[in-house]
């Protein structure tokens, strides 16, 4: 067989650790530069603060005024082109829920996985169960706070990073057929389509039992 054993020693990688933000409680940044966002607002003085903020930050900026036009944007877009989505909930021609529901509906393998934060002044629970139930991640109540929209945009991007890396190096690694974990003293067999992850990675909220490849 051309198959072989190897073994792998995760102690210095902490899966747990979700931080987004330094020792100095400053938001590393560094996550953001780059990206391309959907930003979706009818008015004319958010639209200008709210990109002034993105791209202050090192982000890709694309706007469209309501509804319709965030959802001709993602559509004409390559597959994974926007990292995120900020989507204004209250606006005219066809507002942020009913956006968000059609953008999710789409026959592309993004739709349903882009991240779309709610950005609305509406801050009451039924407000925010409204946004969710339309397919939305996060919501974020007007006037923006800088760190709390830059924060959660960290937070998914790196949940995002971490999984492309892993998927990445299993890719690299699918010829070995046994890995012995040592720290978790699980042993996962891996096949020629699918990787069965140990228990170890079970726990931890940014992966799913198992990669498909």
């Amino acid at each position: 067989s051309n198959y072989s054993d190897f073994e792998m020693d995760l102690g210095e990688i902490d899966f747990n650790k979700n931080e987004v933000e330094t020792k100095n409680n400053e938001i590393d940044v560094s996550l953001l530069r780059n990206i391309n966002v959907l930003l979706v607002e009818d008015n004319d003085l958010n639209m200008e603060i709210a990109s002034y903020i993105l791209e202050e930050n090192g982000i890709n900026v694309t706007k469209a005024m309501n509804g319709e036009e965030a959802i001709k944007a993602f559509e004409e877009s390559k597959v994974n082109y926007f990292d995120i989505i900020l989507m204004d909930v209250m606006m005219p021609v066809l507002d942020g829920c009913e956006a968000t529901k059609r953008i999710r509906k789409l026959n592309r393998k993004d739709a349903k996985n882009v991240p779309i934060f709610a950005m609305t002044a509406n801050a009451f629970a039924e407000d925010v169960e409204a946004t969710k139930e339309a397919g939305m991640n996060e919501h974020i109540t007007k006037p923006i706070d800088n760190k709390e929209l830059l924060s959660k945009m960290c937070k998914y991007l790196r949940k995002k990073n971490v999984n492309f890396d892993l998927k990445k190096w299993f890719v690299e690694q699918i010829k070995i057929t046994t890995c012995h974990f040592l720290n978790g003293k699980e042993k996962s067999n891996y096949k020629r389509k699918e990787v069965i992850l140990c228990k170890k990675f079970f726990t931890n909220k940014y992966f799913k039992n198992k990669f498909i490849f």
